[in-house]
Parts: structure tokens; sequence; C-alpha cells
């Protein structure tokens, strides 16, 4: 399994955007996402979005995920932001986790989907996590990050 071990996270999203907008096919494992040094980060996009609408300016701080948790009810009908917005807010959320909670770093599983390891050992698929929050059927950025910083 490809681990990143850099914690200097800078940009982290494009090349792997547009892989996991295909994730379905590639968390069954038949798919392999494009060799990675570590994920790339969801900059542009994401922060596009969070300005244009006025959210603070995201520096993959905690308190980002609060401001972002008002948004994403009405982001996630938005024709030009809702079809990416898991991906977005999942890699997001990942590297606020990985920049902020000790021991935590990126890691591909064998199909290539990227998850956050936790010290404890612990993988979060923070992809899902976003996905399922924008169901309605999940937690809350605030409490997902809380509950990683906790393990």
């Amino acid at each position: 399994m490809a681990t990143w071990e850099d914690e200097s996270h800078a940009h982290e999203v494009e090349a792997l955007v547009a892989w996991t907008k295909a994730r379905d096919g590639a968390r069954g494992g038949g798919v392999r996402a494009p060799e990675l040094q570590r994920p790339t980060c969801p900059g542009g996009t994401l922060r596009t979005w969070a300005s244009s609408y006025g959210v603070v300016a995201l520096i993959d701080d905690p308190e980002d995920l609060s401001a972002l948790e008002r948004h994403l009810d009405a982001w996630a009908i938005a024709p030009e932001i809702g079809p990416s917005l898991g991906n977005e807010v999942g890699l997001y959320l990942g590297t606020v986790i990985v920049k902020n909670v000790p021991g935590a770093g990126w890691l591909a599983w064998p199909n290539g989907h990227p998850v956050v390891r936790l010290q404890s050992g612990r993988d979060l698929d923070v992809i899902a996590l976003a996905d399922q929050r924008l169901a309605g059927e999940g937690w809350d950025l605030p409490t997902i990050y809380t509950d990683a910083a906790s393990s």
C-alpha cells in the first residue's frame, strides 16, 4: 500500500478528483488509480466554490469544517457543484485531518482509493463519509473530525 508521509499538503486534489469521480468502479477493486506520490489537494474547485459563496478562506483548519457544513445542503443541489461535492468535501476533510491530527496520513487502498489512516491504525474513507453526510445519513464534518482526533 502506498502511504504519504509528507506533511506539506499545500495543494492536494486535481489528479485525485479526476479519478475519484469514477470511484464506484475503483471501490470494487477493478480500477486502479494512477500512480500518485500523495493525494493532490482539494484546493482548486472547493476553494473556488467557498470563495464565490462567501465562505471563509479555506486554510485547512478544523474550524473551516463548520463553515463548510453550513453550505453543504444548498451546494448539494446546485448542478454546477453537486455532482463533485462528495469527492471535493471528502478530500478536503481528509486534508484537514492529516494536517491537524497527529499521526494521521494519506493511504491508498490496494484498489487505489484514498483514505486517511489514523495513528491507531483505523482507516477513514473520507469520501464515503462525505457522501453519507450529503445523503443525510452520516455525521456532520466537525463531528467526523472530532472522532478522528480522538482515535
